[in-house]
């Protein structure tokens, strides 16, 4: 599956209440995805494949039974191609799409499923980018923000690798007494601060994994909120229950993390349990790591964490006007 099908397949799950599901064809080894829907006792299935592989749309199955069990009448197929094809009539039997990948355009479509169709070219004239992580500017905007502080923190500690701590104190770090003696921006200041160059190349790479992911299922309003109010959460959650002088973006990034469990569980039924099961194992793996080093601020992690979970189920998902199928 390549991103732009894939793209397509989540658009119609996230925004359509869509179910993902995979056919197969046993005599050819082939797989092909699709999306199901459930409509007034009926289930309708959209079924994604390339133009090569349109022979092997045949004696396909899936969990729900076999197309000649469902019916071509709940069954739309939908080919991509790129540029003109010679002799279209063939592909044109039956509820069939085309769509050009070339110039992102329906260039075929029944009028029985005209609602489809429309609704495909609405989700494609959204992609405005072939590299989508580029246009997401409040992530890359963060990451920015933290390398510009690094190099500042560098420069007056006079070494690249490893930060004076006095530095970092002058910077804004979290410091118990400072903050009680009134300077309570550095429940924010910390946020942007790193102590070495792999602690700080460590957490822009997780910023950088996940960020993205929440910035578009949010929205970047919302996911400015999730990182920002997070972190500020997990500092004072390491300011309550920890004297040590503390720095890092890190508290923030659990709280993104679990603005992405709360998706992923959320929507586990209809994109599967993979990505729930996935983030569940890297926060334990986190977890478990911060539970097991010295130096590291367990107290500012899992109060990032809880606070994103329950920040991102109050806010909820980003608005979308697509309509349902």
């Amino acid at each position: 599956m390549d991103k732009f099908q894939k793209y397509l397949i989540e658009r119609l799950c996230s925004s359509c209440g869509g179910l993902l599901v995979e056919f197969k064809n046993n005599a050819y080894g082939a797989s092909f995805w699709a999306v199901s829907f459930e409509n007034n006792g009926s289930r309708y299935y959209i079924i994604f494949s390339d133009i090569d592989n349109f022979d092997r749309m045949t004696d396909l199955s899936c969990e729900y039974g076999s197309l000649k069990d469902i019916g071509n009448e709940f069954v739309i197929r939908v080919i991509f191609i790129r540029g003109k094809i010679q002799d279209m009539q063939q592909y044109t039997e039956g509820n069939i799409i085309l769509l050009d990948k070339s110039i992102r355009k329906v260039v075929y479509s029944n009028d029985i499923i005209s609602n489809t169709s429309t609704l495909l070219q609405q989700f494609m004239d959204e992609i405005k980018d072939t590299n989508e992580q580029g246009k997401y500017w409040v992530t890359w905007s963060i990451i920015l923000v933290n390398l510009a502080m690094y190099v500042v923190s560098s420069i007056l500690s006079r070494n690249p690798f490893t930060m004076d701590v006095n530095v970092l104190n002058t910077l804004g770090a979290k410091n118990n007494e400072l903050i009680m003696s009134g300077q309570y921006y550095r429940l924010i200041t910390c946020m942007f601060l790193h102590g070495s160059l792999i602690h700080i190349a460590s957490n822009m790479y997780s910023l950088y994994c996940v960020g993205y992911m929440v910035e578009k299922i949010y929205g970047r309003i919302k996911y400015t909120f999730i990182y920002f109010l997070s972190g500020i959460i997990s500092s004072y959650v390491s300011f309550l229950f920890s004297d040590a002088i503390s720095i890092g973006a890190s508290g923030a990034i659990f709280g993104v993390l679990g603005a992405v469990l709360v998706f992923s569980f959320r929507f586990k039924n209809k994109i599967g349990k993979e990505l729930f099961v996935n983030i569940m194992g890297v926060i334990v793996l986190n977890i478990f790591i911060g539970m097991s080093m010295t130096n590291i601020d367990n107290f500012a992690h899992m109060g990032g964490l809880i606070s994103g979970i329950i920040i991102s189920a109050i806010l909820g998902l980003k608005r979308n006007k697509s309509e349902r199928l």
